[in-house]
C-alpha cells in the first residue's frame, strides 16, 4: 500500500500568463502558447510568493490554426513536489476559496476541440463562478455554485475524450465541472497539477457544505489550543524554545530549524510597537499548521471526504478505493482513527482530521513495505551458490582508495548495511602486529587485531546468515600464524573449521551455516605434499579479486601462468579456507569436473 505519491506528467507543466496584447489564445489540435511565468509558479519545485492574481488580458482577435504561433515542446517528464501558486500553503479549504476569489488563468476546451484561455475566478459571496472576456454577456459568463452537480478530476468527461487537442497535456491537470439540469460540463485544464487540486478541492468544498462556515477546522483548532493552554497554563504566551519543543512534540518530523524560521518570519511581519520574541495561542496554531500540513495529502483527504476530516465511511472509502485493502470493515477503520488521531473529540466522535491522517499515512501500518518482507522470507535451504550476496569492496577504505583513510568504521558501516562479504588486505605490521592496508598507496593503515574484534562485534548485527571473510594475504609466514591466532580466539566457535565434506553432492545451505564465519582465501592445493618441515607451501597469486591477477590479464595468455607470482603460504592458515576457496574460474567444464562442489 502506498502512502506517499509522487505525482509525474509526461508533459511541460503550462504556463499562467500570455501575450498582453491577446484577447482569446486558441489552438485547435495544437500546444498552447508558452509564456512568461507571471504567476510566480516554479518548476523547480520551491515554493515563491505570489501576492497577486495574473491580470485579466486586454484586446481582440484570437489565434486559429496559426502554426507560426505554435511553439514545439521537449516532452519531458516533470515531478511535482506540491509547490504551491500562491503566497502561502494550503493547510485548509478557505485557502484554496482564497486563491479561487483572486483568480487565474484556465484553458477552457470546447466541444470542438477549441481551446480558450480564460481568467476565472470566484465571486466573493462565493456563490457563482465567473470568467472573462466572453462573448456572452457578463451575466451568462458564469455557473452558480448551488447548480453544480459534480467536480470531476482529470480528463473523465466526453470533450476530454477527444485525445487528439489534449494529447500532451497531464491529466492531473484537468478537471471538469457537471452542471445544470442537462448535466453540462466544463471542461478546464490548469497551469500545474497543484493549481488543478486547489480548484477541485474548493469547488468540492463549495457544493458539499451544508453551510458557509469557513472555519470548519474547529476540531483542530480546540485540538492545538488545549495542547497550547497545558503548556502555558498562567501566561498566554510562548517564546522560540517552547515553541520549538511543543511543535516537534505534536510531530517530531519537522526540524528545529524550519520552526526557528518560520517563527523569526512571524516575528518580521509584526509591527515596530508590537511585541517580539513570544506567540501567543492563535499564532502558535497558524505556525503548526503551516508547517506540518502536507497539500498533497491534504487534497487526498478532501478527495474521499466532504469536510476537513474522514468519517469511518469515508476512511472506508479510502482503504479499498485508493490502498486497495480488502475485507475493510467500520470496526478496523474506528481502531484506525482511535491509533492515529491526536484530538480527544476526533476519537470520541470517530472523525480522522489532517493530523492523525498523515500519522497514518507515514506509519508502518500504511507502508508500501510488505511487513512479511521485514524477516527473510524466502527458502534459505538451497546450496550457497544459488543466492546473491551483498559484497562490500575494500570495505576498510572510508573515503578514496589512493590517500584517504581507513578505519574499523567501515567494517562496523558495511556489516549495519547487511553485507554478508567484506575484504581485508592484509600486510605484514611493525612488532608482529598485521595492519590492514591498501597497499602502494598513501591510505592510513588498521591493525588486524582492531578490524577482527570490530568484525566480531557487528558480524551478526543484521543478518544471522554466513560471513564471509574475503582475505588478500600478503603477510609473511610469520603474521600469517599471528593472524590465525587472532581470529581463532576472538572468533571462536563462530569461525567454521571442520573440513569440507567430499562425499556431498551440493555445498550447504546458508540455513546451514548460520551465525558462522568462513573465511575465503588461497588454499594449499590438495594432496601436495608441503614444502619444508613447518608446513609451508606456495601457491599462485591469481585470485581474480587480487590487484596483481588484474594486471595479469594484460599479458599474453600464453605465458600468464609462468607470469604469475607466487608466495609462501603457511598450513595452519590454509586449513582455516574451507568452503569458500579461491580458484580462478577456467570454464563450466572444468569447474563441473574439479569442483563439483561449487554447483
Amino acid at each position: 500500500m502506498a502512502a506517499q505519491r509522487v505525482r509525474v506528467s509526461d508533459s511541460p507543466v503550462l504556463n499562467s500568463a500570455v501575450d498582453a496584447e491577446q484577447d482569446d489564445v486558441f489552438v485547435n489540435g495544437g500546444e498552447i502558447e508558452k509564456a512568461s511565468m507571471d504567476s510566480g509558479l516554479h518548476q523547480s519545485g520551491e515554493l515563491l510568493d505570489v501576492p497577486r492574481a495574473v491580470t485579466p488580458r486586454r484586446g481582440s482577435g484570437s489565434i486559429m490554426k496559426d502554426e507560426t504561433r505554435r511553439k514545439s515542446s521537449t516532452h519531458k517528464k516533470t515531478v511535482s513536489f506540491s509547490s504551491m501558486p500562491t503566497d502561502r500553503k494550503i493547510s485548509k479549504a478557505s485557502d484554496c476559496l482564497y486563491y479561487m476569489q483572486q483568480g487565474c488563468d484556465l484553458v477552457k476546451v470546447r466541444s470542438s476541440s477549441r481551446q480558450y484561455r480564460r481568467f476565472f475566478m470566484l465571486d466573493e459571496d462565493m456563490s457563482s463562478l465567473r470568467w472573462h472576456p466572453t462573448s456572452k454577456k457578463p451575466n451568462k459568463a458564469k455557473i452558480p455554485v448551488d447548480s453544480i452537480k459534480e467536480i470531476r478530476p482529470g480528463m473523465n468527461t466526453e470533450v476530454f475524450r477527444n485525445r487528439e487537442s489534449t494529447k500532451d497535456v497531464p491529466p492531473e491537470c484537468a478537471f471538469s465541472v457537471v452542471y445544470g439540469d442537462n448535466f453540462e460540463t466544463l471542461d478546464l485544464i490548469a497551469n500545474s497539477p497543484d493549481e488543478a487540486n486547489i480548484w477541485v478541492t474548493g469547488l468540492t468544498f463549495l457544493t458539499t457544505m451544508e453551510s458557509l462556515d469557513l472555519e470548519r477546522q474547529n476540531m483542530r483548532d480546540n485540538w492545538l489550543q488545549e495542547v497550547f493552554e497545558s503548556l502555558t497554563q498562567t501566561d498566554q504566551f510562548v517564546d522560540e524554545q517552547e515553541v520549538v519543543e511543543l511543535v516537534q512534540k505534536l510531530n517530531n518530523s519537522i526540524s528545529a530549524n524550519r520552526i526557528r524560521l518560520k517563527f523569526k518570519e512571524l516575528e518580521q511581519s509584526r509591527g515596530p510597537d508590537e511585541d517580539r520574541g513570544r506567540l501567543n495561542s492563535n499564532e502558535f496554531a497558524d505556525l503548526y499548521k503551516e508547517l506540518s500540513t502536507r497539500p498533497e495529502i491534504y487534497f487526498l483527504l478532501v478527495r474521499y471526504a466532504s469536510n476537513d476530516f474522514m468519517t469511518v465511511d469515508d476512511l472506508m472509502l479510502f482503504l479499498e478505493a485508493e490502498q486497495g485493502v480488502k475485507d475493510v470493515t467500520k470496526e478496523k477503520c474506528r481502531l484506525l482513527i482511535e491509533n492515529f488521531e491526536p484530538s480527544k473529540e476526533g476519537r470520541e466522535k470517530g472523525k480522522l482530521g489532517i493530523d492523525g491522517f498523515t500519522s497514518y499515512l507515514l506509519s508502518e501500518d500504511c507502508d508500501i513495505f510488505h511487513p512479511m518482507h521485514r524477516q527473510v522470507c524466502q527458502d534459505m535451504t538451497e546450496p550457497l551458490p544459488h543466492y546473491f550476496i551483498a559484497a562490500s569492496h575494500n570495505t576498510f577504505l572510508l573515503e578514496d582508495q589512493l590517500k584517504g583513510p581507513a578505519g574499523i568504521e567501515g567494517f562496523m558501516r558495511a556489516l549495519q548495511s547487511g553485507c554478508r562479504c567484506i575484504e581485508l588486505h592484509c600486510w605484514d605490521g611493525s612488532e608482529n602486529d598485521p595492519i590492514v592496508f591498501h597497499g602502494h598507496t598513501l591510505t592510513s593503515k588498521i591493525s588486524f587485531k582492531d578490524v577482527i574484534e570490530t568484525i566480531n562485534e557487528y558480524a551478526f548485527c543484521i543478518s544471522e546468515y554466513p560471513l564471509i571473510l574475503l582475505l588478500q594475504n600478503r603477510c609473511s609466514v610469520t603474521q600469517q600464524r599471528i593472524m590465525v591466532q587472532i581470529m581463532k580466539k576472538v572468533f571462536g566457535e563462530k569461525l567454521y573449521l571442520k573440513p569440507v565434506d567430499e562425499s556431498l553432492e551440493r555445498l550447504p545451505s546458508p540455513e546451514f551455516f548460520k551465525r558462522k564465519i568462513l573465511i575465503r582465501s588461497k588454499k594449499l592445493p590438495r594432496g601436495a605434499d608441503v614444502q619444508n618441515e613447518n608446513g609451508e607451501g606456495e601457491v599462485s597469486d591469481d585470485d581474480n579479486n587480487s590487484d596483481s591477477y588484474r594486471k595479469q590479464q594484460h599479458n599474453c595468455h600464453s605465458n600468464r601462468r609462468e607470469s604469475m607470482k607466487r608466495y609462501t603460504l603457511c598450513k595452519e592458515l590454509s586449513e582455516l579456507i574451507t568452503y569458500c576457496e579461491a580458484v580462478r574460474f577456467e570454464d563450466i567444464q572444468v569447474a563441473q569436473k574439479n569442483r563439483k562442489l561449487f554447483f
